[in-house]
């Protein structure tokens, strides 16, 4: 197991709201240069250039705040394959932090005056607005800018208009719609080891042998960390996720005032083993309701995730537990 040595913290707001915190992290996980990270308030650069280390993110809430480091459910309450489940999110979180890798996200976005006349479950929900389909590439920074912090670096390869027309020319430094990595983080690693104390779980009996189910939910309303509602497959054999079923995120206001404006977003996400033991998302799809200015009323996604070429130190697989 890793965790966060907090050498040293600050934090600034200005009259935006934006908000900055400010530290020096270094992950007991055998992975050197752990970035310092920005939080701002704003759907700008800053919020796509930084990830947000959610491991240190919630160290600050907690120390700030005043809520406790400890479990309020006894961790024997909680599953072992859970806890162990768990472990693995994080590892999976931090070596994927470690690695370049391309994305790929196709949203659509759909009238809500036609939405009320069709099925909610029925896809397309009315009439479609807008498409955009994007390639993108994530890797980390290899140097720290002037404060410190390794930048997050997200490169449009591929690019559509608002109507799915491919574009002659492409700015590798374009905002595109739903390519949040933070946004995505809370999607992709919903059951980390710091949320396990806010959430309950439920056994969901399987007809596969090889698989173990749990829906999960959030213990009471908090409104200082994001916590999801769904469904997890684990394989029963590594405790590792196979697919996730996320019916809800609450609380994305407490990462950022503009996530907030996602009224609601679900689910489906594929994984596979990187390496053989981290589980890392490969395929999502799902959909949503979002205020955001660039995404206004219902949207469905397509999100694709490979090609994870390591460009900082990882951990050999041997090594971990």
């Amino acid at each position: 197991m890793y965790g966060a040595n907090i050498a040293a913290l600050g934090s600034t707001q200005d009259s935006t709201g934006s908000v900055e915190f400010l530290s020096t992290v270094s992950r007991q996980f055998g992975i050197v240069g752990v970035p310092t990270i920005a939080v701002q308030d704003g759907m700008d650069k800053t919020l796509n250039a930084y990830r947000i280390y959610i491991r240190l993110f919630y160290l600050v809430v907690f120390s700030c705040l005043g809520l406790p480091f400890a479990s309020s459910q006894p961790s024997s309450d909680i599953p072992e394959i859970i806890r162990r489940a768990a472990h693995n999110q994080d590892q999976s979180m931090a070596v994927r932090d470690h690695t370049r890798y391309r994305q790929q996200l196709t949203v659509q976005r759909f009238d809500m005056k036609t939405v009320a006349s069709n099925s909610a479950s029925e896809i397309p929900p009315g009439q479609k607005l807008g498409e955009r389909s994007t390639v993108v590439t994530v890797e980390p920074s290899l140097t720290p800018d002037e404060k410190g912090r390794y930048e997050v670096l997200v490169r449009v390869v591929s690019d559509t208009d608002d109507q799915g027309r491919p574009k002659a020319q492409v700015d590798p430094k374009a905002q595109p719609g739903l390519l949040v990595e933070v946004l995505w983080d809370e999607v992709f690693f919903p059951l980390q080891e710091e949320k396990l104390p806010f959430l309950k779980f439920e056994s969901i009996t399987s007809a596969d042998p090889n698989v173990v189910q749990f829906h999960f939910e959030p213990k009471g309303k908090t409104s200082s960390i994001i916590l999801a509602s769904g469904t997890v497959t684990l394989d029963r054999k590594t405790s590792t996720i196979e697919r996730l079923h996320i019916e809800s995120l609450q609380n994305l206001q407490s990462l950022n005032k503009l996530l907030g404006r996602i009224e609601s977003l679900s689910a489906d996400v594929e994984f596979k083993l990187f390496r053989g033991i981290w589980s890392l998302p490969n395929s999502a799809s799902g959909r949503g309701v979002s205020r955001l200015p660039h995404l206004d009323g219902l949207f469905t996604f397509q999100f694709e995730e490979s090609g994870y070429e390591p460009v900082m130190k990882i951990p050999d697989p041997e090594s971990t537990p």
